[in-house]
């Protein structure tokens, strides 16, 4: 149910990282630019097809959940490849001028009362979500079911945010909704804005559809390389011939 390689894995090179620090050779460095071969946080995505994602209004939290991803997945444009690389110069919902991809614009779209047209239904677990009060949204999470809508489980893992273990929210699933496989899909866990938080997104991506981008991966290696190279060059003694 929960996907934990990927978050285990940013925590070891965290583990490697500090090790690091410790030894002499690096003494006074506060961090190192360590990276992990096939890091999940690094891998850029591509969606084939637009996503309309919906969320109960009895679901508590949904709507600030939706916020976060929203600016987190539309705003950045370092997190999903646009199928087309045409611009133009648009306005974001923060005011600011910037070039979005038109692609990228209609690659999202979160709507509020019409479950009938969405792709994909948002379900936010925390410690409210199937309290005494949940007799609407269970009923909402029973039509979905039905129609064979596709379920974006995030589990929230803020105490702050009312987040619990998930065992404590299987505990308090009825029995209904676990028979009519509400848990078949993977539940991703979300963290606090931070390098886990960075990986619960991707993880996010993919599970509404988004596919490896190889070609823009071997594109970065390339960019990264002739950095890394020209600062080579630069950095190299000129040797002078008399």
């Amino acid at each position: 149910w929960l996907p934990l390689h990927d978050f285990q894995m940013v925590t070891l090179m965290s583990i490697a990282e500090t090790t690091l620090l410790h030894c002499r050779a690096y003494a006074g460095r506060t961090e190192l630019p360590l990276k992990l071969i096939d890091d999940v946080r690094d891998q850029p995505l591509e969606l084939q097809k637009s996503v309309v994602i919906y969320s109960s209004p009895a679901n508590t939290g949904a709507n600030e959940l939706e916020g976060v991803m929203r600016k987190q997945i539309i705003e950045d444009d370092a997190q999903i490849l646009a199928k087309s690389r045409r611009s133009r110069v648009g306005k974001s919902s923060f005011g600011r001028g910037r070039r979005v991809s038109t692609e990228r614009r209609a690659a999202f779209e979160w709507v509020e009362s019409d479950l009938g047209t969405a792709t994909h239904f948002l379900l936010y677990l925390n410690q409210k979500t199937f309290d005494a009060n949940a007799d609407v949204l269970v009923a909402d999470i029973h039509d979905v079911l039905l129609e064979g809508k596709p379920v974006l489980l995030i589990h929230e893992n803020n105490e702050s945010l009312d987040g619990v273990p998930f065992a404590t929210i299987l505990g308090a699933t009825p029995q209904s909704l676990i028979d009519a496989q509400l848990y078949e899909s993977l539940v991703i866990p979300w963290h606090p804005p931070g390098k886990y938080q960075d990986v619960s997104i991707k993880l996010a991506l993919k599970a509404l559809g988004a596919t490896y981008n190889a070609k823009a991966k071997i594109g970065a290696i390339q960019r990264r390389f002739e950095k890394t190279w020209r600062r080579v060059l630069l950095e190299r003694p000129q040797t002078l011939t008399l």
